[in-house]
């Protein structure tokens, strides 16, 4: 069995949250560790899928032998609460998808009033836009993805107005994940082309 076998990505996507959630680590040491896994395993990405679905709310016995840990593992997960995870995973989730930088408008505090937002390209970007558009419309993590999509701001006229749905924020990532997986694969041939 190789070494690349032996790795327990289930395990290690668990410990990376548990390390994110508990302040072990920050949200550019996560973005670093998903980033890597994440194009090794899509059993790491299937595990980050379901966090922001809310797919697990049972970190039971039987759950924790299936990953390989202990159910004392799960507890500060137990005791964070959905919603504090979801707000450390979701802006990780976008720091990996798009690349933000600051544009000319200031709002009445001088701060930033928005940014322009580029998706990024490459298998780890992708996988982060398909966890990302894989939220459900009414979930708790929606919360965070609604505010990230609108960093720093949601211009609150806009909010009101409902023009900007759960829904209609999802349809524009979807967007997003089709655009990024499209030049993936033009990226994917024209190195293969380099090598023939």
């Amino acid at each position: 069995m190789s070494q690349k076998d032996s790795v327990n990505y289930k395990k290690t996507a668990w410990q990376d949250i548990i390390s994110l959630v508990v302040g072990q680590i920050k949200q550019p040491e996560f973005v670093q560790k998903y980033k890597t896994n994440v194009t090794k395993s899509s059993d790491y990405a299937d595990v980050i899928e379901s966090i922001l679905k809310n797919d697990v709310s049972m970190y039971d016995e039987q759950f924790a032998e299936s990953v390989d840990m202990q159910v004392a593992d799960f507890e500060p997960l137990k005791h964070a609460g959905s919603d504090y995870i979801a707000s450390k995973i979701v802006p990780a989730l976008f720091a990996v998808a798009y690349t933000r930088t600051p544009n000319n408008r200031t709002g009445s505090d001088g701060k930033p009033e928005s940014y322009d937002r580029q998706r990024n390209i490459g298998s780890a970007a992708l996988s982060a836009l398909r966890a990302i558009a894989s939220t459900p419309e009414n979930s708790v993590a929606m919360m965070y993805v609604y505010n990230e999509y609108f960093f720093p701001r949601v211009i609150s006229d806009n909010r009101k107005t409902n023009l900007l749905s759960n829904r209609s924020i999802l349809d524009l990532i979807r967007q997003d994940t089709k655009l990024t997986e499209a030049q993936n694969i033009q990226m994917a041939s024209q190195n293969k082309d380099m090598h023939i």
